[in-house]
């Protein structure tokens, strides 16, 4: 495909690539095939700069092989950074535990700067002698300023200054349906009865740092993430996880649920909520079993944001009694703090086994 620098062009190009961004993502991020991927990936656009507006109307900025867009146009940002994972939107990576969240597209690095040494991004809005206007590629590899009908590329020595950006008055809908020529005020300019230079170059400084929305962005509220009792945590709209495992002999005693032995140290009398079970063959446990059976939670746990899981702790019913399978056991859990699965609510003792683990040669 030939290089193209617009949006449709990116967008394009993300359809052309999009096995190869599910791919990267569903490998080991330390192998060298993952580093292979991304550079294959990062060089379709010369390792430009891709900015975005984030759920907290923030501009953020990424490349390449980390966002893909979905059937309204909306990209789709690919991460695991702790600010942003709680706005994942299961999508077409639910396979894994990379969050998916959706981000408004806000141009890409041109690689001029204006007089002031300041990158110029599409979207920007940018002063050339008497003319203002939004940067856009109308070439696919020739940057310039959008007219009334007309264009004026960019060439060198051309003495440019960055007023700041388009992005003003947007609707959250945009994080929904995303319409790139919802962005393009600063055409009517050059329409009659448009606005006047000086009226371009307010309302584009007014965003030069933070887009500006039409109505305020509520941020979502986190939760605990960990606890040392149960009854903390769990409460009314929340789901309770626990382990279970056959029942091999008759004991009327034992806390028995279909058949299977709940194992869970602090189960709540009456509790009648929302439940997951992860089942193991066994009470004396298997690492690998054990392992399969954390993914499989984790994967549906993330396939359901909207609710909050509490996992009950077991290390009584597993008869977990030493610090050697404490430590063993807690790394199973390791991407839970990998992936800040923020829906997922442990008790502290893996958390603080992990954050040591995380800690060693660290100062």
């Amino acid at each position: 495909m030939e290089q193209d620098f617009s949006f449709t062009g990116i967008r394009q190009l993300c359809r052309l690539h999009l096995e190869e961004i599910l791919d990267v993502h569903d490998c080991d991020m330390d192998s060298v095939e993952h580093r292979r991927l991304m550079n294959r990936l990062g060089g379709l656009l010369e390792n430009r700069k891709i900015r975005y507006v984030d759920p907290f109307g923030k501009f953020g900025y990424t490349k390449f092989g980390h966002f893909y867009f979905d059937e309204n146009d909306v990209m789709m940002l690919i991460t695991k950074e702790r600010d942003l994972t709680l706005y994942h939107r299961p999508d077409i990576l639910s396979y894994t535990l990379w969050s998916t969240v959706p981000v408004i597209f806000a141009g890409i690095d041109t690689r001029c700067t204006d007089d002031s040494h300041q990158p110029i991004f599409t979207g920007d809005v940018v002063t050339i002698d008497d003319m203002s206007s939004l940067v856009r590629y109308f070439h696919p590899t020739i940057p310039g300023l959008a007219g009334d009908n007309c264009e004026l590329q960019f060439r060198p020595g051309l003495r440019m200054h960055k007023e700041g950006t388009v992005f003003r008055d947007i609707s959250l809908d945009q994080f929904k349906h995303f319409d790139i020529y919802s962005f393009h005020w600063p055409m009517s300019f050059f329409c009659p009865g448009g606005m006047t230079q000086d009226e371009v170059k307010r309302k584009a400084k007014e965003a030069w740092s933070k887009p500006l929305f039409t109505e305020p962005i509520k941020p979502l509220r986190t939760t605990k993430s960990i606890y040392d009792h149960i009854d903390e945590v769990l409460r009314d709209g929340r789901a309770l996880a626990y382990f279970t495992a056959p029942m091999h002999f008759d004991d009327e005693e034992e806390d028995v649920d279909n058949g299977n032995i709940v194992l869970c140290d602090e189960y709540p009398d009456g509790f009648e909520g929302e439940t997951y079970e992860i089942e193991i063959d066994d009470i004396d446990f298997s690492m690998v079993e054990m392992k399969y059976g954390i993914k499989s939670f984790f994967l549906h746990a993330h396939e359901h944001p909207e609710t909050i899981f509490v996992l009950g702790d077991f290390v009584e019913d597993l008869n977990i009694s030493n610090d050697y399978l404490k430590d063993k056991v807690a790394k199973l859990f390791h991407d839970w703090f990998t992936y800040n699965l923020t829906n997922v609510i442990l008790p502290s003792w893996i958390f603080i086994r992990i954050c040591s683990w995380e800690c060693i040669g660290r100062d």
